[in-house]
């Protein structure tokens, strides 16, 4: 009992003194510009915690300010002014008062890139990333389990984003162009190759295909002899 007496007597202490709200206004800075910053990252900033990181830093140096005066002290004159304290909770109240500019920033380069962002993204995954863990599964430097949950990956983005539908369906005419052969009736060994080739491919569209249940997006046009 007289413990928990002791605490509270403590914490009383502590809540009375004018440190202890310099410290609450540093606390708040420091985890509300990490949310901020880190919501800025995210493309979808929150200025709310913009404006509590300033509320927290004018709660600081509003208490150096009010330390340095003293409450009964009234000779306050024109040297207050010089103090750097006092520039620095002008400029805190300053930018509190504005919207944010990364904010602004952010806003217009969403507006103008974030379209053209996702398109870049979707063609990486499909086209070098889905390239570099093929070549490293053959290459045996990149283990089958990586391409196999990938492919996996693609195949949820393919169903939740129109930008990798797109890059899938573009990609998979280009190689449509490249390996699927029209038999011209000739039998000599780079004609019997590609048919070959051709036939492998269409294979292997086949089951990605099936697996990716995407039957309505892709036809398979093939000449066999």
């Amino acid at each position: 009992m007289l413990t928990e007496v002791t605490t509270k007597t403590n914490l009383y202490n502590v809540i009375q003194e004018k440190q202890f709200y310099w410290w609450i206004g540093h606390v708040i800075v420091v985890f509300n510009g990490l949310f901020y910053f880190s919501s800025v990252l995210s493309l979808n900033s929150n200025p709310i915690y913009y404006r509590i990181a300033y509320l927290g830093a004018i709660l600081s140096y509003a208490v150096v300010i009010y330390n340095s005066i003293g409450l009964n002290n009234r000779d306050i004159d024109i040297n207050l002014f010089c103090d750097e304290n006092v520039h620095y909770l002008a400029i805190a109240f300053y930018w509190y008062s504005y919207q944010p500019i990364a904010d602004q920033r952010i806003q217009s380069f969403t507006d103008n890139y974030h379209k053209s962002a996702l398109y870049y993204v979707a063609y990486t995954e499909v086209t070098i990333i889905m390239s570099r863990l093929i070549l490293g599964v053959i290459s045996f430097t990149t283990s089958i389990l990586a391409l196999i949950v990938y492919i996996h990956f693609l195949r949820l983005r393919y169903y939740i984003s129109p930008q990798t539908r797109e890059a899938v369906h573009m990609t998979s005419h280009q190689l449509d162009q490249w390996f699927i052969y029209t038999y011209k009736g000739t039998h000599s060994p780079v004609d019997n190759a590609r048919i070959v080739l051709s036939n492998i491919y269409i294979s292997i569209k086949k089951m990605i295909i099936k697996y990716g249940d995407i039957k309505s997006y892709v036809s398979l046009k093939t000449t066999r002899d």
